[in-house]
């Protein structure tokens, strides 16, 4: 740790300007103006590329990197980063997502601000905070995170709602468990240019989940079924929407992304009476993406 200190106070000292700060207004998508304060930082790895002059400035940092990460995942994985990050004085991140969500944020903190005690300073893993020591390193899975809350967050709710249902429900109105899914748990999706191991996982696992529960409750008179919606507008969705909504309609065989409609009407259906009869059913609402093989030149 004192060696990465060192270098990284070098690095500082050296005048060489940050590579990113999230004061800089021409950054595409502002995604950072939420944050107060400063925060610089200086690159040895941006979106799976290297840099060869913070390698042969700091090179135990970078070797601990190539040692820890696997120098061949880290540069062949077009969304990993590796960087000296600092933030001044009453500075503050907000959380934040992105839109890739196989990520493994290793942070080892190297100092607290001056003046400032141990007890002011922490960093928010999950919904956890931890206090911000200088040594320790903290790790943030965000696979994890997102299996927990995309799959086994709702099978607890199922599971502690399932009094209630057996109350409301009957033979001929049974009571309604509607689980939203994805279609990217139907097909493997690529055309946002990131890899989504974790949500993709998560929702493939949610819609087994589903069919496993309508067998499991059917006979206390409750219905299960999910629905598997593609692209939509939501806050979700707005990144790859402004960056590649041209090559996501192009891959529906209708041409477009849904409307508010469309889904809202899938929904109704299931908690309908015209809905009691259909059980372990996963219903794809997308333009018959994840059917299609689409129009994909841009893969090239």
């Amino acid at each position: 740790v004192a060696t990465i200190r060192a270098e990284h106070d070098a690095q500082v000292k050296s005048g060489i300007p940050s590579d990113y700060s999230i004061k800089d207004e021409s950054r595409e998508g502002g995604e950072h103006k939420m944050h107060k304060g400063d925060w610089t930082w200086r690159t040895y790895i941006s979106k799976g590329e290297r840099s060869t002059s913070f390698a042969s400035a700091c090179p135990t940092t970078a070797s601990l990197l190539d040692d820890v990460v696997g120098s061949d995942l880290m540069t062949n994985t077009p969304f990993s980063f590796a960087f000296f990050s600092t933030l001044h004085g009453h500075s503050s991140i907000a959380p934040h997502a992105a839109p890739c969500n196989l990520r493994l944020r290793v942070h080892l903190p190297l100092a607290t601000p001056s003046g400032a005690s141990v007890g002011e300073c922490g960093m928010r893993v999950g919904a956890e905070m931890r206090s911000w020591h200088n040594g320790p390193i903290i790790f943030d899975d965000s696979f994890e995170k997102v299996i927990s809350t995309n799959l086994n967050a709702v099978f607890s709710l199922m599971r502690d709602a399932v009094p209630l249902l057996e109350r409301s429900g009957d033979e001929s109105d049974p009571a309604r468990i509607i689980n939203i899914g994805s279609m990217d748990g139907i097909h493997v999706p690529i055309v946002q240019r990131v890899p989504t191991f974790a949500y993709s996982a998560s929702k493939a696992a949610l819609h087994h989940l589903t069919k496993v529960m309508a067998v499991e409750l059917a006979g206390r008179k409750i219905t299960v079924n999910a629905v598997a919606p593609g692209f939509f507008e939501s806050k979700m969705t707005d990144y790859v929407l402004k960056h590649y909504r041209s090559d996501i309609e192009s891959d529906c065989p209708l041409g477009r992304i849904g409307q508010e409609s469309e889904i809202v009407g899938i929904m109704i259906y299931l908690a309908s009476r015209a809905g009691a009869y259909t059980n372990g059913t996963v219903i794809p609402v997308d333009g018959g993406t994840s059917i299609s093989k689409g129009n994909r030149e841009w893969m090239a």
